[in-house]
């Protein structure tokens, strides 16, 4: 019996270490937890101490002024494609115009659904462009080069009537012509070929509202990937989804702006499943055939 009492007291003993082991660990734990705060905070305290204490004349409360963020900007080796686009910092920061938005953000940053990126980060297992097969698909080949968006950048031209380029894309289109109301309606769609039916019924009916709701005179202009096929754009097939199209453009009494027979979507025979359409206030020019 003695020695079972023993037993038990020895065992007490343990589990009673143990708890008072895990007690101590976690206020060791707390009491790191808080030395590192405070040590962050101290770290924060003095960085902004020697920004306010700073005189130099490139900054203004310890930050850099617009001019030093300009020389800096012209002379950084990073971020050289978005230098390409936004070259001025005053003139991009000073806009009243042009919001970033997702898609907008990969364009400027080369960051997004591009095989140069993608094969950075090791998504892909090459740079290759999954639309034209180019070696390289970075911003300035899918927005300036591929063929696969030839034609919307042709349109694009008209509507704007000037060049598109890497020099002009920001500076002067998204800076420049959107302060001049009250412009043009533009709509940029595409309609995936694996919806069902019902949900391409609802985007054009969509689409078709849309349009209506534009004020009387304002000039409109539809491109997109639609995925349809109609002799009415100049394609030699026809289905039902190409006519419900076709049928709501000339219901808007809006223009197919495209001509010829090039197709747009190059695997096995072709097609063509790119559409640009303009009502009668739109500026235009006849586009042909690719190349």
């Amino acid at each position: 019996m003695v020695a079972r009492i023993s037993r038990l007291r020895t065992q007490a003993a343990a589990v009673f270490d143990k708890e008072r082991a895990e007690v101590e660990l976690a206020r060791t734990n707390d009491a790191y937890r808080e030395a590192k705060r405070q040590l962050k905070n101290a770290i924060l305290r003095s960085k902004k101490a020697s920004w306010t204490n700073h005189s130099s004349p490139s900054t203004v409360s310890g930050f850099p002024t617009e001019a030093e963020w300009q020389r800096r900007w012209d002379v950084a080796v990073t971020g050289r494609w978005t230098m390409t686009l936004i070259p001025n910092i005053s003139r991009w920061t000073g806009r009243r115009f042009g919001e970033v938005n997702y898609h907008l953000s990969q364009f400027l940053s080369g960051h997004g659904c591009l095989g140069k990126y993608l094969y950075k980060i090791k998504k892909v297992e090459n740079t290759n462009c999954v639309d034209c097969g180019a070696v390289m698909d970075d911003p300035e080949h899918a927005f300036f080069s591929c063929d696969r968006w030839w034609r919307q950048r042709r349109e694009l031209e008209v509507l704007i009537n000037r060049d598109f380029s890497p020099p002009t894309a920001v500076a002067e289109i998204m800076i420049e012509i959107t302060r001049s109301p009250p412009g043009v309606q533009v709509y940029s769609c595409y309609a995936s070929p694996n919806r069902p039916h019902a949900q391409y019924e609802s985007f054009l009916r969509r689409l078709e509202a849309s349009v209506r709701s534009i004020p009387p005179g304002t000039p409109v202009l539809v491109t997109g990937d639609f995925n349809n096929r109609s002799a009415t754009w100049g394609d030699w097939i026809d289905n039902l989804r190409g006519d419900e199209l076709s049928a709501m453009f000339e219901t808007l009494e809006i223009a197919i702006a495209n001509t010829g027979s090039t197709p747009t979507f190059n695997r096995d025979a072709g097609s063509i499943v790119d559409i640009t359409v303009r009502d009668t206030n739109a500026p235009h020019r006849k586009l042909e055939g690719h190349g």
